[in-house]
């Protein structure tokens, strides 16, 4: 009986000896990921500023634009930034107009169908920091445009002409010739300067239709860069 209770006692302590080892050995297994990434999730698109962007720009001959790349400028003004979209619906058209056939706000934005050789004005409304805590008060460098020519690939209507209001006051305006053809593409604008709006921004668009019939165009959405 003595020898069987050290027996026992012997088994207890060899297993009280392993039980220490085999956790050290589980905590050094670290092929295995505690907080693995869910697969489908789906990263956001960051926006592009290409290098090339200046107030003055031809169009995007039609091609669908590259996804706007991440918008960090060498030697920028500014450390910090916020990008901010508003959906086209927001957009409000000059009516009414001769030269617009009809104009709807769909699930995708703002359509407005222009006549031949017609002209219209297009108004895209969107905040603006009076300031941040602190007093920070942000500015504004770029802006961006996600639209749509008409869908026959014609490259008609064209954003011929911008207009950018803070508030009631004039701030920049310039030509341009912004089409593509007809698939959403992103086009950034840089306004040459840095200027504040704190009292809403108001970006402007000049279409014109230089086809021989009603072309449909479609702001599905527009942005700015407010940076501190």
């Amino acid at each position: 009986m003595k020898h069987s209770t050290v027996v026992l006692v012997g088994i207890l302590m060899l297993m009280l000896l392993a039980i220490p080892a085999m956790s050290e050995e589980k905590s050094l297994d670290t092929s295995a990921d505690s907080f693995p990434r869910g697969e489908d999730a789906e990263p956001s698109i960051p926006l592009q500023i290409p290098a090339c962007t200046q107030p003055v720009l031809a169009g995007s001959s039609g091609s669908k634009s590259t996804p706007i790349q991440n918008p960090v400028l060498a030697g920028g003004a500014y450390a910090n930034r916020d990008t901010l979209f508003v959906h086209g619906t927001s957009a409000v058209g000059y009516l009414p107009d001769g030269d617009v056939l009809s104009v709807y706000d769909t699930g995708s934005g703002h359509e407005t169908n222009l006549l031949s050789h017609g002209y219209t004005v297009i108004n895209c409304p969107m905040p603006g920091y009076y300031d941040k805590t602190g007093g920070v008060q942000p500015k504004v460098k770029y802006i961006a445009l996600h639209y749509a020519s008409d869908s026959d690939g014609s490259l008609w209507p064209k954003i011929e002409n911008i207009h950018i209001f803070n508030g009631h006051a004039p701030v920049c305006s310039f030509d341009c010739s912004y089409s593509n053809n007809g698939i959403f593409s992103d086009q950034v604008i840089d306004l040459g300067d840095y200027y504040r709006f704190d009292r809403g921004m108001n970006i402007q668009l000049v279409i014109g239709n230089g086809a021989a019939t009603t072309k449909t165009f479609t702001i599905g959405g527009y942005g700015a860069r407010f940076e501190w």
